[in-house]
């Protein structure tokens, strides 16, 4: 009996040893699909949480799609009837996943599994902005604009839910609050390409010319790569007939990319 135990436990190991290299193979050859598809099949066949971690690492850390992985926490929580022992990779999860959903224009989903993820992490920030950007895509603006307002108590350096604010505002046509959070989203975090766009389209659409202009410079100097801001800049300067700054842009975005613009 003692030798079949033995001879059990070698087997186990190296049944485990194969699995970590096919595992570690696939990643280390970018075959993520595969690794996750190899993971998935030995949690659902052992029920081991460690294969569990590797496919949810596999799915937030390398696919571009983690709703894939949301069926093996479902399968999980009915086993365990707890997120507890993998808290942070399972509200990881599922807010990728939510995100997911929210860049389907799938926002009812979007609501559901942020929500899960918001449950699972305490004052998770990130879920309760998508929640409340979910909400008012959806057309519940009041209460997806207080869950957007919770969230930046929660964490005020979201400026993705400052510049959404200053986007209602706007829609709303109350100028002077939509300037407000658009000017807040840029103080939370002077990198925010698309805040410094936000603010420079508002600022033209208020003739505020000189100081739109600026803005799109901003935002190119945080990403040459972008071409919207080319494009907003090369507009303001055909606008005002200034040539020379039309074709220093374009001569300018072509060096960075290698990809030829045209002037409208």
């Amino acid at each position: 009996m003692k030798k079949f135990y033995n001879l059990l436990f070698l087997t186990l190991t190296i049944l485990t040893s194969c699995s970590n290299n096919d595992y570690n193979g696939l990643i280390e050859k970018k075959e993520y699909e595969k690794a996750f598809f190899l993971s998935s099949e030995r949690f659902n066949t052992t029920g081991d949480e460690e294969y569990l971690k590797r496919a949810l690492f596999v799915a937030n850390e390398y696919l571009e799609d983690a709703k894939v992985a949301l069926p093996l926490l479902e399968r999980y929580f009915t086993k365990e009837k707890s997120y507890e022992h993998i808290k942070l990779l399972a509200s990881l999860t599922f807010y990728n996943g939510a995100l997911s959903y929210y860049r389907s224009n799938k926002y009812d989903s979007a609501i559901i599994f942020a929500s899960k993820a918001f449950r699972i992490k305490n004052n998770y920030a990130k879920a309760l902005l998508l929640i409340g950007k979910s909400k008012v895509r959806n057309g519940d603006i009041k209460e997806g604009y207080a869950d957007i307002e919770a969230s930046l108590f929660l964490d005020s350096t979201l400026s993705d839910g400052y510049t959404f604010l200053g986007n209602i505002h706007l829609m709303n046509e109350e100028f002077e609050k939509a300037e407000y959070f658009y000017r807040k989203a840029i103080r939370a975090d002077s990198l925010y390409y698309e805040g410094w766009m936000n603010l420079g389209e508002f600022l033209g659409l208020k003739k505020k010319y000189p100081e739109s202009e600026e803005s799109f410079r901003k935002a190119l100097l945080i990403d040459s790569m972008r071409i919207d801001g080319y494009d907003k800049l090369i507009n303001i300067f055909t606008a005002k007939n200034q040539m020379d700054s039309v074709i220093k842009y374009l001569d300018k975005y072509q060096r960075i990319t290698g990809v030829k613009l045209k002037s409208k």
